[in-house]
């Protein structure tokens, strides 16, 4: 692993290639993969590709970005913490800016 973050029920690790793999809760999506309230063992996070530089996981939302700059959210958004201009949870990385 090249970098691993932890937050209070999860952990995210970035791996040599810059993919970005995730487990523990996400009740809330806060894992990035829908339809699934936790991951027992290292899963590969669908939908952002490669090249991840940076992850901040807060309780229960999570915010990567890219080596472009780009940067995708997920999870919780009751007080539109992802910053989509909506309240609406995300279980799966939207691209910020893109909506």
């Amino acid at each position: 692993a090249d970098q691993v973050i932890c937050a209070s029920s999860r952990t995210f690790c970035i791996d040599l290639e810059g993919e970005l793999w995730g487990w523990g809760a996400n009740n809330n999506g806060e894992l990035g993969i829908p339809a699934c309230p936790y991951v027992l063992e290292p899963t590969h996070i669908p939908g952002i590709g490669g090249g991840i530089i940076d992850v901040a996981a807060g309780s229960l939302h999570t915010i990567v970005k890219n080596d472009h700059g780009m940067i995708w959210v997920f999870g919780l958004n009751s007080h539109g913490a992802l910053g989509l201009g909506n309240t609406i949870q995300h279980p799966q990385p939207s691209l910020l800016g893109a909506e």
